[in-house]
C-alpha cells in the first residue's frame, strides 16, 4: 500500500506499507540511507518489524521528464540514462562489502553460484510447462551452468540489485542528483543483471543504437577492479542471459505458490515467473549490446526514420498488438491482453506529436494486472490497485473506441468495428496490427 500524505510544509511525503514477501524492503531502505546517503531517500520514519516507511517527496521521477520532454516536441536524448546508471553502478560497488547483511535482511540471494539450483527449481514448480518445454529447458540447463561459471570467474563480487530499474524507479530532480527507490524487488546477485531493465527502457524509447553506450557508462565505476573492459563487456552479455532467473525469483515471491496455482491461468503463470518455456532464456541468449546496434529477437523494431514501405511491412508482419491507421493514424485493437496497450504506449513514445493519430479499439477500458489478484483476493491491495483506466493512463494523441473489430478489408484499408452499443463502424486505416 502506498499512500500520499499532505502535511505542513511546500511537499508532500509518502507512506508505504510492504507486502509481507517484500518485508526485507522496510530494514533495507534504512539501511541503504546509512551505507550509501548520496544514491537513496532518508526515509522519515521506519518500523522495520511492521513493514512501514515513511520518505519524502523526491521530485519527479526519470520518465515523468522524459514523458515531459516528448510532449514538448523533443526526442529523447540516448543519453539520458548514462548518467543514471554511473551512479548506480558507483552505489552497487560501494555496497559489495555489505552483501551478507543485506543477505541477513532477508533479502533474496540469486548470485552465480545459485542461479543452476533456482533454474531447476523454477522449472519444477511451474505446472504450465508443457513437455516440450520442459525438455528444451532440460536442454538448456548445461549452458545455464557454464553461464553461472563464467561470470563467477569475472572476480566481481556480488552486490545489491535492484532487479526493476526502470524509468519510474529513479528521482531525477532538477539539481541533477539521482536517488534510487522501491527496493521490493531486489535481491543479491551479481550486479550486471541490473542492467537488464534498464536497457530495455531504453531500447524502448530510443532504439538499440543507445546501448553500447549505457553498457560502458555504466561500467565506467567498475574499471579498475583488474578485469578489462572487454572481460567487463563480456560479463555483461553473460549477465544479461542470467538476469531473468534472479527477476523470476523475486517476482515469484510476490504471490504465494499455493495462491498462483488455485488462482493464476497458465498464461499468467508463465508471465509472472518469466520462466514459462523456454522462449525467455533464449531471447535473453543474444543481449542488444552488439556495437553495430543489433536488436535481440523479441524487442519492438524502431519506427521514427524508417521509410512508410519498410514501416508498413513491419507492421503487418508483427504478430501482436493491433494497430490500423489512416494516413497517419496509427489504430490499436485488442481484447483482454496487454499487446494492443503496450504497442499504443511505444507508439505514443515513439511518434512526434502531430505525425500520427493513433485509435484504440477494445472493449475494456481499462487494464487489469492479472498476477495480482491473488493479492486482492487475500486483502493485501485493493482492486483499484491492479486497475487502470485506459482512458486515463493514455495521452491525449490516443482516441479510444469501445468495441471490438469484426472485419478487416486489407485493400480498401478499412476495419469493421462493432462498438459496445451494438452499432456497426467503418475505420480507415494505413497501418494495422491485430491482437488475440
Amino acid at each position: 500500500m502506498l499512500v500520499r500524505l499532505t502535511v505542513a510544509g511546500p511537499a508532500p511525503v509518502w507512506f508505504k506499507a510492504v507486502p509481507p514477501a517484500a518485508a526485507f524492503e522496510a530494514g533495507l531502505t534504512d539501511a541503504l540511507a546509512r551505507w550509501v546517503p548520496d544514491h537513496v531517500l532518508t526515509p522519515l520514519a521506519v518500523e522495520a518489524e511492521r513493514g512501514w516507511i515513511l520518505t519524502p517527496d523526491g521530485g519527479p521521477v526519470l520518465a515523468e521528464v522524459l514523458d515531459g520532454a516528448a510532449e514538448e516536441g523533443r526526442a529523447a536524448d540516448p543519453r539520458y540514462w548514462e548518467e543514471p546508471l554511473r551512479r548506480y553502478a558507483a552505489m552497487q560497488r560501494a555496497l559489495t562489502p555489505y552483501a551478507k547483511e543485506i543477505a541477513a535482511l532477508g533479502v533474496p540471494v540469486a548470485g552465480p553460484g545459485d542461479l543452476p539450483a533456482l533454474f531447476d527449481r523454477l522449472i519444477a514448480e511451474n505446472a504450465a510447462l508443457t513437455r516440450d518445454d520442459r525438455v528444451a529447458m532440460e536442454a538448456l540447463r548445461p549452458r545455464v551452468a557454464d553461464w553461472c561459471e563464467e561470470l563467477a570467474a569475472t572476480g566481481v563480487a556480488d552486490s545489491l540489485d535492484h532487479a526493476d530499474l526502470h524509468e519510474k524507479q529513479v528521482f531525477a530532480p532538477g539539481s541533477g542528483r539521482y536517488a534510487f527507490f522501491d527496493w521490493g524487488d531486489a535481491l543479491v546477485g551479481h550486479p550486471f543483471c541490473s542492467l537488464l531493465v534498464p536497457a530495455r527502457a531504453a531500447l524502448d524509447r530510443c532504439g538499440p543504437e543507445a546501448l553500447p553506450r549505457l553498457r560502458d557508462a555504466y561500467l565506467e565505476p567498475w574499471t579498475g577492479g583488474g578485469a578489462s573492459a572487454a572481460e567487463l563487456r563480456r560479463a555483461v552479455r553473460t549477465a544479461w542471459r542470467l538476469a531473468a532467473l534472479g527477476r523470476a525469483a523475486s517476482w515469484g515471491a510476490d504471490v504465494p505458490r499455493a495462491a498462483r496455482s488455485a488462482v493464476l491461468s497458465p498464461g499468467a503463470r508463465r508471465a509472472r515467473t518469466g520462466c514459462g518455456s523456454s522462449r525467455s532464456i533464449r531471447r535473453s541468449d543474444r543481449p542488444p549490446f552488439h556495437p553495430a546496434g543489433r536488436r535481440m529477437p523479441g524487442h519492438p523494431v524502431r519506427m521514427r526514420g524508417e521509410s512508410p514501405g519498410k514501416r508498413g511491412r513491419r507492421a503487418q508482419n508483427h504478430a501482436s498488438p493491433r494497430r490500423d491507421a489512416d494516413r497517419g493514424t496509427t489504430q490499436d485493437s485488442c481484447r483482454r491482453r496487454f499487446a494492443g496497450v503496450e504497442c499504443v504506449r511505444r507508439l505514443e513514445r515513439r511518434l512526434a506529436p502531430g505525425e500520427a493519430r493513433i485509435t484504440l479499439v477494445t472493449p475494456f477500458s481499462y487494464q487489469l494486472y492479472l498476477p495480482l489478484l491473488p493479492q486482492v483476493a487475500s486483502g493485501v491491495l485493493t482492486p483499484q490497485s491492479v486497475a487502470v483506466s485506459l482512458r486515463r493512463s493514455r495521452r491525449h494523441r490516443t482516441r479510444i473506441v469501445p468495441g471490438g473489430a469484426i472485419g478487416v478489408d486489407p485493400r480498401a484499408k478499412v476495419c469493421v468495428i462493432r462498438k459496445i452499443t451494438d452499432e456497426i463502424v467503418e475505420e480507415p486505416y494505413d497501418y494495422i496490427v491485430l491482437a488475440a
